[in-house]
C-alpha cells in the first residue's frame, strides 16, 4: 500500500481476482506513474501504453499483456514530462501531451515502430488528453486556447493528425477534459453544471449528460459495444471505478463554438524601465 501501480480487473468488478501488471515507485525505471495526472491506453491486442518518470525525464513504455512485461521504451529528446499517451487505431503510432524544459505543454506524435517523433503544436497554450478519432486522421484534445482560457476554462478541439489549425468542438467557461470516442460520439468529463460529470458530444453537435453525481465523475471510457461507460468517481473518501449505461435522456443545447481564432493572448510587459543604484555598507 502507498505505491502506485498498473492493475487489471475483470469486467465483473472486484468480485474476481485483481491482477498486478506493474509496480511503480520501486525502481529507477518506474519512479512515478503519475497517479491522478496521466492516463494509460490499453487495446484488445494486449498492448498497453503508459508513461513513467525515469531519472531526469519521463519515458514512454509499451507493455505486452500476453508476455506480462515491457517490450519497448521511448525516450523523447527534449521532453521532460509525458502525459496521457494514446494509440492510433492501427497501433503503429501514439499521440501524447508533452512538456519541454520551458514548461510549455504541447502535443506530440511518435512512431511506435522506429521511435521517430514530431511536434504537432508549438505555442504557449496548455494542450492535454489527446486521442485519435475512429479513422485516425484527426486528433481530439483538451486545451485552454479558448476565449475564457486565461480564467481557467478548458474546451475540446480537433485537428488533423499531422497538425494544422485546431477547431473548437465545445465552448464555455467550464473545464471539458479527458475525451474518449465511440462511433464518432465523444465522451468527456466537464464541470459545466458545477460538479464534474460525464457528457457525450454527438455528431450533430448536441450534448447528452450521462451522469449526475454530486461528488464527481471523471475519465470516461465507452464499452466495446457502446452501451456502457466506465469511469472513475469520488465516493466515501476515495476514488473508485464505476460502470453506467449510456443514456439519451438529458439533452443539452449545443455549445455552438465560434469558428476562427478566438484564443486569448497572454499579457505583455510594457517597455518602460528605470535605471537606479543602491548604496549599502557591509558590517
Amino acid at each position: 500500500r502507498g505505491y502506485s501501480g498498473i492493475y487489471m480487473m475483470s469486467g465483473d468488478g472486484e468480485k474476481k481476482k485483481l491482477h498486478t501488471l506493474l509496480k511503480g515507485e520501486r525502481s529507477a525505471s518506474f519512479e512515478s506513474l503519475h497517479l491522478m495526472q496521466s492516463g494509460i491506453d490499453a487495446r484488445n491486442s494486449g498492448l498497453i501504453l503508459f508513461s513513467s518518470k525515469s531519472e531526469e525525464a519521463d519515458v514512454l513504455y509499451l507493455y505486452d499483456l500476453h508476455l506480462r512485461r515491457v517490450i519497448k521504451k521511448y525516450e523523447i529528446p527534449g521532453i521532460i514530462a509525458i502525459n496521457s499517451p494514446h494509440f492510433s487505431p492501427d497501433e503503429k503510432s501514439a499521440v501524447f501531451s508533452g512538456a519541454d524544459k520551458s514548461g510549455i505543454t504541447d502535443l506530440y506524435i511518435v512512431n511506435l515502430e522506429d521511435g521517430t517523433f514530431s511536434r504537432l503544436i508549438n505555442d504557449f497554450y496548455n494542450d492535454n488528453d489527446p486521442i485519435f478519432n475512429d479513422t485516425g486522421d484527426s486528433i481530439i484534445f483538451a486545451s485552454d486556447r479558448c476565449p475564457d482560457g486565461d480564467e481557467g476554462a478548458v474546451n475540446l478541439f480537433i485537428m488533423g493528425s499531422k497538425g494544422g489549425e485546431p477547431i473548437p468542438l465545445t465552448s464555455g467557461s467550464w473545464r471539458d477534459k479527458t475525451p474518449s470516442i465511440y462511433n464518432g460520439a465523444i465522451y468527456f468529463s466537464s464541470d459545466r453544471d458545477g460538479a464534474s460529470n460525464i457528457y457525450r458530444l454527438n455528431k450533430d453537435g448536441s450534448i447528452n449528460k450521462q451522469t449526475s453525481l454530486l461528488t464527481g465523475a471523471y475519465d470516461p471510457q465507452p464499452s466495446p459495444d457502446g452501451t456502457n461507460i466506465v469511469f472513475s468517481g469520488y465516493q466515501d473518501f476515495g476514488y473508485h471505478i464505476y460502470r453506467a449505461q449510456t443514456t439519451d435522456t438529458i439533452r443539452l443545447v449545443p455549445d455552438n463554438p465560434k469558428m476562427g481564432k478566438t484564443f486569448w493572448k497572454p499579457g505583455t510587459l510594457d517597455n518602460k524601465y528605470m535605471k537606479s543604484s543602491v548604496q549599502y555598507r557591509t558590517d
